[in-house]
Formats: C-alpha cells, structure tokens, sequence
C-alpha cells in the first residue's frame, strides 16, 4: 500500500502494541524493522533498510514538514537541522519485539525530552507518545521508514 498513513498519540504499552501492530502491517515488507534512528527533536523511527534521514526545523525550533520543505528552504535554521544515518538493530524485530525497545526507550528519557507540554495550566500531563508516519507512509526523505515515534505528552482536562 503506498499512501499509508498513521498519526497516533496515545499512552500505556498497549496502546503502543497496537499502534506499531497496525504500522508494521501495513509499512514495513518482511513485516520486521532491521534498521532504527534517533531523529534530534523527533523522536526513533524503525526502518526496514538502512537509511539515512533528513530533519529541518525552524530558527523557533518547528519541524519543516517534509512537503513544505521545497517552498520553506529559506527557515531553516542549519544549527537545527541535518541528517542522521540509521543503526542495525542487533537483530530484525517484528511489532511484537519492537514494543519492548520502544517502551524501553520512551521510559529512560528525561520528561525535559518529552514535547507538547502546555505547561501552567488547568491540564494535568502524563508522558504518553505520538507513532506517525508522513505522506505515502515516508518519513522526510527516508521512503524506508515504517513509523516515527516521538515523546509527547498525555493530557487530562479536569
């Protein structure tokens, strides 16, 4: 399937399972992730082929969405911005297993890693995750890329 798209932001390793479920079924051919790259200010994106992965963000620190690049060029700050090159997973990892490395990792960062904090408000937050991926089910420039999964924060109105 070529215009496959997902945008979840959930929390819990359920909620997890699922998301990654529905993202290898559907982007990833061998239905494993062989390769795995931290993207600065993004988050991990799972690959099933090695690599390498354009960010741009803004002067402000916004993330040029991949499509807009082309007519954007000119906000992108080159302090913030670059390219990445993916790691090989010790071995290939089907959802199931990716979970466990997800999981691991989205619990070792720091909360300052998380993004989308409203701060000072009347909304409590708890760390929750976004797993996306962009057009024709690409991340940036990287047509490898089953799914990106960012830290971001769960909130609970009152």
């Amino acid at each position: 399937m070529d215009n496959f798209c997902i945008d979840v932001t959930a929390e819990g390793r359920e909620s997890l399972r699922l998301a990654l479920v529905l993202a290898f079924a559907h982007n990833a051919p061998g239905k494993k992730a062989i390769h795995w790259a931290e993207v600065p200010g993004v988050g991990m994106a799972l690959l099933w082929h090695e690599d390498e992965i354009e960010y741009s963000f803004t002067s402000k620190g916004k993330l040029i969405a991949y499509q807009e690049l082309h007519i954007r060029r000119d906000e992108v700050d080159k302090t913030k911005s670059g390219r990445v090159k993916s790691q090989k997973l010790m071995s290939p990892a089907t959802a199931e297993a990716a979970v466990d490395l997800v999981w691991n990792w989205l619990q070792s960062l720091d909360d300052g890693q998380y993004q989308g904090s409203i701060g000072d408000s009347d909304v409590s937050e708890g760390r929750g995750f976004r797993v996306f991926c962009e057009g024709w089910g690409h991340f940036r420039n990287s047509h490898y890329t089953i799914c990106v999964v960012s830290p971001v924060w769960a909130w609970y109105g009152k």
